[in-house]
């Protein structure tokens, strides 16, 4: 295959596969920054101190290092799209069960478990990509347009939360 052929090749496997790549770690990211914006009204809400919910964000990354090698260790089992379809819908699932949360107990651990189910999603998306890729090309679309890309929308993330908290707060007052 020619040089330029391989390029067009992947292109195209670019523009078939880094969109929804993309879009994956924007709810990854989404999620992060709700339990931020969540802050604001849940402190008050339910009466925590500012440590009892720096705690429960914190126990997030005990639960994703916990994890990472048990995630890795299954998505190779199981294959990057099964194991990445089951993160991502285990870790919505654990995501939207935030609004059930009444005591700090239980906060604590629907973070530790959204950290374990979220453990297994970056290196399950790098061996996905592996498959599709070189490792050429692979470090290119993982670090230029993932990652790079993933900071360009921060703003639309940050936008989205507080959209979804102020229209919370709106459905409060009536």
């Amino acid at each position: 295959m020619a040089q330029g052929d391989a390029r067009a090749l992947y292109r195209r496997i670019a523009l078939r596969i880094v969109p929804y790549a993309f879009l994956c770690y924007i709810f990854n990211y989404l999620d992060r920054v709700n339990v931020s914006f969540a802050k604001l009204q849940m402190r008050d809400d339910l009466r925590w101190s500012e440590s009892a919910y720096g705690l429960g964000a914190g126990i997030f990354f005990l639960g994703y290092v916990a994890c990472g090698v048990p995630a890795n260790l299954m998505l190779q089992r199981f294959g990057a799209r099964r194991w990445l379809a089951s993160v991502m819908v285990i870790w919505g699932l654990l995501s939207s069960a935030l609004m059930f949360v009444r005591s700090e107990q239980s906060f604590y651990l629907l973070r530790f478990f959204t950290g374990c189910a979220e453990a297994g999603f970056f290196l399950g998306m790098v061996l996905y990509l592996s498959r599709w890729f070189p490792a050429s090309e692979r470090a290119h679309h993982i670090a230029r347009r993932l990652r790079l890309g993933q900071r360009r929308f921060t703003t639309l993330c940050d936008l989205i939360s507080f959209c979804r908290c102020r229209s919370q707060n709106a459905l409060k007052c009536r």
